[in-house]
């Protein structure tokens, strides 16, 4: 990389951390480029030399915090054997980003949202190609599940991977959403993962012959 490239690269990056501190504080409506310009400390014209709108920007945002998770995520699911404890484990640690960075999940959960731009952002199109690597991670456990016999055999490994990963992510949208509706039935969030988990693994597994 030049040391053109490399400054380049600086401004970039401080843009995005204008921007993802705006977003986190005010929104993606409430926030405008020009204060995202005079956060990063660039004129307008130089944002939108980098970005070509607020969309794409709120992409990048959200790709930076996509790599991060899904970093997580492959790493510790990555070092278990067991092809249920693996998905287990792969759930877990978006709970546990869900905890530990409500904003970042908010973020990743209404750039789900935008469909205007989507095509002509390339962060979009990095941001999904991220999140392609959580859907053949697993896809890849269950044809491993079911060559060892630890998962059935009459389902399409694609198929319940999306079920999988889109199931867990609408459960904690849900909880980020009516958390306080939830607590008044006495959900208590994690115990409800762990019962959700419970049954998920169920529903792949060969039925057992009585």
């Amino acid at each position: 990389m030049t040391r053109e490239e490399r400054e380049r690269q600086t401004r970039k990056e401080g843009i995005i951390d204008a921007a993802e501190k705006l977003f986190r504080e005010k929104g993606f409506d409430n926030s405008t480029m020009d204060e995202i310009a005079d956060a990063a400390e660039f004129t307008k014209r130089t944002v939108y030399s980098y970005f070509i709108n607020k969309e794409d920007l709120y992409f990048a945002v959200a790709l930076r915090i996509t790599r991060y998770y899904v970093s997580v995520m492959l790493r510790e699911s990555g070092t278990i054997k067991s092809c249920a404890e693996k998905i287990e484990k792969a759930g877990k640690s978006y709970f546990m980003f869900f905890q530990n960075d409500p904003g970042g999940f908010k973020i990743i959960s209404f750039a789900r949202t935008i469909h205007n731009f989507e095509k002509e952002s390339p962060h979009h199109a990095e941001m999904v190609k991220e999140s392609e690597k959580i859907f053949e991670f697993l896809k890849g456990v269950i044809k491993q599940g079911q060559s060892e016999g630890s998962v059935r055999k009459d389902i399409d490994p694609l198929m319940t991977a999306y079920y999988l990963a889109e199931s867990i992510v609408s459960i904690l949208e849900m909880f980020s959403v009516n958390r306080p509706e939830s607590e008044l039935f006495g959900v208590n969030g994690e115990k409800f993962l762990e019962f959700y988990f419970s049954m998920i693994l169920d529903s792949i597994r060969p039925a057992k012959i009585l």
